[in-house]
């Protein structure tokens, strides 16, 4: 027997966060060029996943069945807690957590945000990390 989500789901990610946009590179290999995404970039990636995973297995031993992942449509809250005052347009930094939500299973797909309501960018702080909430969306979506 499976159980209902238990709405709002909240994740902390520990680090500073990153632009996917800003951390692509030319790379030349078999004779035509192509963009890769930078090593670091796929390091951070993996870190956020690897973090979203264990909190999503914490979630899943509070219930009762599978935490299936999410395929209803959903609100989802960003607050990136940024060291320094680098100015990073908050759009850019929605991909990687998006990205990583879907890769630990959380979201079946990232197609499914409805909408980034109540996110914000939080520079200057001591404790980088990205904090996100997850909620149903009651919306109308159209397909």
């Amino acid at each position: 027997m499976t159980e209902k989500i238990p709405y709002p789901l909240n994740f902390t990610v520990d680090g500073q966060p990153m632009s996917k946009k800003r951390n692509w590179v030319p790379m030349c290999g078999r004779g035509r060029p192509r963009i890769i995404l930078t090593k670091a970039y796929k390091d951070w990636e993996k870190g956020v996943v690897d973090q979203l995973w264990v909190q999503r297995v914490q979630y899943q031993a509070s219930m009762v069945g599978p935490f299936e992942p999410i395929t209803e449509p959903v609100l989802v809250e960003f607050h990136f807690f940024m060291k320094g005052f680098r100015e990073i347009d908050l759009s850019n930094l929605y991909q990687g957590p998006e990205d990583a939500l879907e890769a630990a299973g959380i979201l079946h797909n990232d197609k499914i945000i409805a909408g980034h309501d109540g996110s914000r960018r939080h520079p200057g702080v001591s404790n980088p990390h990205i904090t996100i909430t997850i909620t149903p969306f009651d919306g109308d979506v159209g397909k």
